[in-house]
């Protein structure tokens, strides 16, 4: 019997002390990010399950399988390309094979199958299926209703354009010229003996003036790992050319 498997996972959603809605994965329990309310709490759960997808590629990880969908719980689905390329993966670690032997089937070079199953690197949704096809994989495309589904079952990415509105609103959120991103980045920089999590956070508020939530601050951290921009060792981060030289000091 063939094995069927899916990427979309459920995930909780719970208020915090400040009233924000934490959103949980008990599949993937570094999966954590929240929202102001439900519509952009699913809709930051959407990226947070592709990025913790995406690391677990990176990493060498087992990608677990989505448990049933319990009663409270919003089922949430990743990017599609980052849904093929787990696909891809998990494909390959069941048959043993490497990226050589996927390259070989292909009948492409290594760099070219290297990067199908990278999720770093953008790839066509053709050139994905085709790859699962050749591995004898089929891909189904399930629509879930709304009107017909429970109020817990929903399709995050339908959320995107109405969050996209809410954030945009911008009346009651503090703004700031400087990106979350780049600032976790410079407050790296500013410490070349490295830096932990908290220090960046406490970095964000006194330069800044920003109010993050630590998930935020992981996930900042996470991206820029993925895109080579930043290392970590011993729960500290650094720049690439300072954590080498740390680590033949140390």
């Amino acid at each position: 019997m063939m094995a069927r498997t899916t990427y979309s996972y459920p995930a909780s959603l719970e208020p915090d002390e400040d009233g924000r809605l934490v959103v949980r994965f008990p599949a993937l329990p570094e999966a954590l990010t929240d929202g102001a309310d439900e519509a952009e709490a699913l809709s930051e759960a959407a990226d947070c399950l592709s990025e913790a997808l995406a690391s677990r590629i990176v990493d060498g990880e087992q990608i677990p399988a989505p448990p049933p969908l319990a009663s409270g719980q919003y089922l949430v689905s990743p990017d599609p390309t980052v849904a093929l390329k787990a696909a891809l993966y998990e494909a390959l670690r069941r048959r043993d094979m490497t990226v050589a032997d996927l390259a070989e089937l292909l009948h492409m070079d290594w760099h070219q199958a290297a990067r199908l199953i990278d999720p770093k690197r953008s790839s066509k949704l053709t050139s994905l299926a085709a790859a699962l096809d050749a591995m004898g994989c089929t891909i189904e495309i399930a629509i879930n209703d709304d009107a017909g589904a429970s109020e817990h079952t929903q399709e995050p990415q339908k959320k995107s354009s109405a969050s996209a509105a809410e954030r945009g609103k911008g009346a009651s959120q503090p703004v700031h010229a400087t990106s979350l991103s780049e600032a976790t980045l410079r407050a790296v920089q500013a410490h070349s003996e490295g830096v932990t999590a908290s220090e960046v956070l406490s970095y964000l508020t006194r330069e800044f003036g920003m109010t993050v939530k630590p998930n935020h601050i992981g996930i900042a951290l996470q991206r820029h790992r993925r895109a080579g921009r930043l290392q970590n060792r011993d729960s500290r981060w650094f720049l690439p050319q300072h954590a080498s030289s740390s680590a033949r000091t140390g």
